[in-house]
């Protein structure tokens, strides 16, 4: 379902010639996620800045391109406007934390950083070939499907049972053989000219980095 809704908002802005459809998900997609690390860390008893991790994130996300009308950019972000305005994010979470003396800890302003980074690497997708992207999505997905699958099915073995007791290692080389076999299909499918050896390798490493991000959240 998610490539299906992928596939359809990149022929939405393949035929209307922008990125405002994939950008807008994304966008979405990354002011739940920053709310989603927030609300995490209030569980842990931090707080922090709502307000300027909204605002960091969207801009981080933002396209280079992100409205045109008859080939007039309306609104662009190019490198040096994006670097901006993360460093003004940056300069705002450390002047409320002085204004905000006793309200705003210095462990608030950590994760406030910690979640800009972490979610707003998100604003890469933005800016990424079709190709890669659906890659990503394939890989990621698959391997997460197939690892819960595999893991409910044949899991013995916790991988990591005081941070998620859920996780199997029978789950994770399930998973593992999944996301490598769907990436390569999609890089193939997409006519990808890379060596099989190195289209493999991409994916069982983009397969690791999705299983540990899974890990890191919920440590």
């Amino acid at each position: 379902l998610l490539l299906g809704v992928v596939f359809g908002l990149l022929y939405w802005d393949h035929v209307s010639k922008s990125n405002i459809a994939l950008s807008s998900l994304i966008l979405l997609v990354s002011l739940g996620s920053i709310a989603e690390f927030f609300l995490l860390c209030r569980l842990k008893g931090f707080h922090p800045s709502w307000a300027i991790g909204f605002v960091a994130v969207a801009l981080a996300v933002m396209p280079f391109q992100l409205f045109s009308s008859g080939g007039n950019i309306l609104l662009s972000f190019g490198a040096r406007e994006l670097t901006l305005g993360i460093s003004l994010a940056f300069l705002a979470i450390f002047a409320w934390l002085v204004l905000s003396r006793g309200r705003f800890r210095p462990e608030d302003a950590a994760f406030t950083i910690l979640g800009v980074c972490y979610v707003g690497m998100l604003g890469f997708a933005v800016r990424m070939p079709m190709e890669v992207l659906l890659f990503l999505v394939a890989t990621a997905k698959g391997s997460d499907i197939f690892a819960f699958i595999v893991g409910k099915t044949i899991g013995r073995h916790k991988m990591a049972p005081t941070i998620s007791p859920n996780k199997t290692w029978e789950g994770a080389i399930g998973g593992l053989i999944a996301g490598t076999f769907f990436g390569w299909l999609t890089f193939d499918l997409c006519g990808v000219a890379i060596p099989l050896w190195k289209s493999l390798l991409f994916a069982s490493l983009v397969t690791v980095a999705a299983q540990m991000g899974a890990l890191v959240e919920s440590a």
